[in-house]
This record gives structure tokens, sequence and C-alpha cells, in this order.
């Protein structure tokens, strides 16, 4: 049986990372233009990230020791000054509409609960209705328009009991 982790990913998961990007189908991939996807480039991210997160999503199969990173997500801004994390995930298409991006929400709001922040924000782009809608969902409201892209970013209060 398989089931979906999470871990911090290190400078070394930057090489698989890029290659599942590259690969990644034009038509698939193409609202999710956060940073170059060149092995260099995500190492560069990784290696100077210290508040902002980037999380591995690793498929791992129960049977046997063997792991397989599948996608990711970040929370990301906070290095940059801001208050509250942006979030954004990609997950390979391969696993795709298996409900591995809720599970990633859910995450990312637990780390932020743990973190002491306000809210969660993140960004979609207006004609990625299938993502916007997952997201309004999931309690995600409409904050602003942003870009020349004219992307719309959305928040979620993360309540601290």
């Amino acid at each position: 049986m398989n089931y979906v982790s999470f871990r911090i990913l290190q400078y070394s998961d930057a090489e698989k990372l890029s290659d599942i990007l590259l690969k990644s189908d034009k038509s698939y991939i193409k609202y999710f233009h956060p940073f170059d996807f060149q092995v260099a480039t995500i190492q560069k991210i990784l290696f100077k990230s210290c508040k902002d997160k980037f999380f591995g999503v690793v498929l791992e199969s129960g049977l046997s020791q063997e792991s397989d990173l599948i996608g990711f997500y970040m929370l990301r801004g906070l290095d940059e000054g801001y208050t509250d994390p942006m979030f954004g995930v990609f997950i390979s298409q391969q696993y795709s509409s298996k409900g591995i991006g809720r599970i990633t929400i859910t995450h990312a709001e637990s780390f932020c609960k743990f973190c002491g922040y306000e809210k969660l924000l993140l960004k979609v782009n207006p004609e990625n209705t299938r993502a916007r809608k997952m997201y309004e969902s999931l309690g995600f409201r409409y904050l602003r328009e942003e870009g020349l892209l004219k992307n719309l970013v959305l928040y979620k209060n993360i309540y601290i009991n």
C-alpha cells in the first residue's frame, strides 16, 4: 500500500524536482511559474531559504523503504518580510486528481497554526477554474487581483486555538 508523506526539501532534491517540472506537459504546467525550473535556480532558492519553507510531497511504499518525490508545496514571502506565507503547490500530472493537492493545504494550514501565522495566502490564475474551485471549497476567499496576469490572490484565516 502506498501513502503520501511530507518532508522539508533539501539542496540535494533540486535535481529531481527540476526534472519533474521540466518534463511536465506544457498544458499541465501552464499556470505554474513561480521560478525558473533549472537545477541551479532551485538549488539557490533552497539554499537561501530561512523562513520560507519548501515541502517535498513523497509517495512512500508501505512494503519497502522506497519513496519517490511526486511534487512539492511552498510557503514563500516570509524571507522577504511578509507576515503571512504565500502557498504554492505542484503535483506531478500522473498523481493529479487524487486529492493530494487538498492534503498539501491541510498540511500547510497545520504548519501555519504551529508557527502562529494568521493567514494563508495563494495566487491562482483566473482561468484556472479547477484550482480556484478547489481553493474556495477549502475556505479560501478573494483578497485582490495582482500583476500583469491579473492573478487572484486568495486568503484563508488560520485560527489558533
